[in-house]
């Protein structure tokens, strides 16, 4: 490689269609870093051969996609790459669906279509004290339904060697999960009590609780249908002037994923302060 094939910063920035900001950004992120640097003058110095990948990044950037990926994408042999950005571009277009959705839900909110929550009668109910096989973990939106799907899997195995699940499974969140937050989320399936101490997983009693809780669907259990159900319970607690008094949860008496739309799978339920019995 002789010298003419070196650019300055400046000259393959302006060759490369991109900004000087830009082209600094690519570099601190490990996307286009200059080949060699000269002590001398201290000018960054690219190889002509660069510019094929620097004008890549500037249209992966354009179509959106994240810095992460477009770093994953340049460090893949170049036979692999089509893949990558198809790969991409399958869950973008999934991520925009989710997206539309919520959207769609909001102006139903917004415009009254869901705001009485006429759909999600709530009912109140005594608890009694469980023993629980119990995994917790720090899991943002992403990660949720393939966690809780595991998670399920590994207690109910475990379940089984010590005479089966007694109740529902139950899905506790310690904490919002979203884009943003990460909960923590526990994951729990009741045994017999009596078997607790040859239990393979850890253990935990709950203790008895009042719950108010309204009913869902299969169809109504999808995102974001199923905020509309959190909202129900919520409000109607604050209507009956009782206080919440531990993180809400679903209960999931059927298989989430197949089946009937309008059979009813799950509960989504919030401990509460001294209801009578229903």
């Amino acid at each position: 490689m002789t010298d003419s094939t070196w650019l300055t910063a400046g000259v393959f920035a302006q060759r490369a269609r991109l900004s000087p900001k830009a082209l600094r950004l690519y570099a601190e992120n490990g996307l286009l870093v200059p080949e060699k640097w000269d002590p001398q003058s201290g000018y960054r110095l690219y190889a002509s051969e660069q510019l094929r990948d620097a004008r890549l990044i500037r249209m992966l950037r354009r179509a959106g996609m994240p810095m992460r990926s477009v770093a994953e994408l340049m460090q893949a042999p170049r036979e692999q790459r089509d893949s990558h950005i198809a790969a991409w571009w399958s869950r973008a277009v999934a991520e925009f669906n989710d997206r539309r959705t919520v959207v769609e839900h909001l102006s139903q909110v917004i415009t009254g279509g869901k705001d009485s929550y006429t759909m999600f009668p709530v009912t109140t109910r005594r608890v009694p004290t469980q023993t629980l096989l119990t995994e917790q973990d720090y899991v943002d939106v992403a990660r949720l339904s393939d966690w809780i799907v595991q998670a399920g899997l590994r207690q109910l195995a475990a379940a089984a060697a010590v005479g089966g699940q007694t109740a529902a499974s139950i899905v506790i969140y310690h904490g919002d999960v979203s884009e943003d937050s990460d909960g923590p989320v526990e994951s729990a399936v009741p045994i017999d009590p009596g078997r607790a101490i040859e239990a393979t997983l850890p253990t935990r009693v709950e203790p008895a609780h009042h719950e108010a809780f309204v009913t869902i669907s299969r169809a109504q259990i999808r995102y974001p249908d199923i905020l509309s159900a959190y909202d129900a319970v919520e409000a109607w607690i604050t209507r009956s002037d009782l206080t919440q008094t531990g993180p809400p949860r679903e209960y999931y008496f059927a298989d989430p994923s197949t089946g009937p739309e309008d059979e009813p799978v799950a509960h989504i339920a919030f401990p509460v302060s001294g209801p009578a019995d229903s």
